[in-house]
């Protein structure tokens, strides 16, 4: 299992493909198997990171040093540990917040931007699911408990495949809720809208 420390956590990534770096991030609660039907294809001409941040995965899951720049930080580290000079950084959800804290720290390092379904510039508590109702049911009935109603909010769609729900399910409920926890503090506190004018890559 390839791993790299990053400030004292040891971060799990899988590599797959040959080709430019191409870095997936994935969303709050996942881990990098969010991307295993996406990966064989871009596989095809990239040479795939799949990346679980702290907390999530494979990666270790401290108590406490959550946030977005650290997401951020502990890719740099990866990158490192690869001799990665530039890549390009997809991310979904959390991730996509992620990769443009990193391309904001580290713009040397980014050669383009993909940003997922995601509010990657900051959130604020609307919407079905506002963040801090969100935390206090986490807190309140326990992270197995709202899954369900979760769930019911991003795959609403009818017809949704019931296996691919169920999957996804399965691997959500591997993140202690504690990192759950964490990771959603994180999210609340992200807010970079005033620093999108120095965005100058591809997305």
């Amino acid at each position: 299992m390839p791993k790299t420390k990053a400030n004292d956590v040891n971060i799990y990534y899988e590599i797959s493909g040959e080709g430019p770096a191409l870095v997936l991030l994935h969303g709050w609660m996942e881990n990098h198997n969010v991307w295993k039907m996406q990966i064989p294809e871009f596989s095809k001409d990239y040479r795939v990171i799949a990346v679980d941040l702290r907390g999530h995965g494979e990666s270790d899951k401290p108590k406490s040093g959550y946030s977005i720049q650290t997401f951020a930080d502990d890719l740099y580290h990866v990158l490192n540990e690869l001799r990665i000079d530039k890549a390009i950084i997809a991310g979904h959800s959390m991730g996509g917040m992620t990769a443009l804290v990193f391309y904001l720290t580290y713009p040397e390092r980014v050669k383009g931007l993909i940003l997922v379904n995601t509010t990657s510039a900051g959130i604020h508590d609307v919407g079905p699911m506002p963040l801090k109702e969100t935390l206090e049911l986490i807190r309140t009935f326990g992270f197995e408990n709202i899954v369900e109603q979760y769930f019911a909010q991003i795959f609403f769609a009818p017809g949704t495949n019931e296996d691919l729900i169920n999957w996804t399910k399965s691997e959500v409920l591997k993140t202690p809720q504690y990192v759950v926890e964490e990771a959603l503090k994180a999210i609340m506190k992200h807010d970079v809208t005033g620093k999108l004018s120095r965005i100058a890559v591809p997305r």
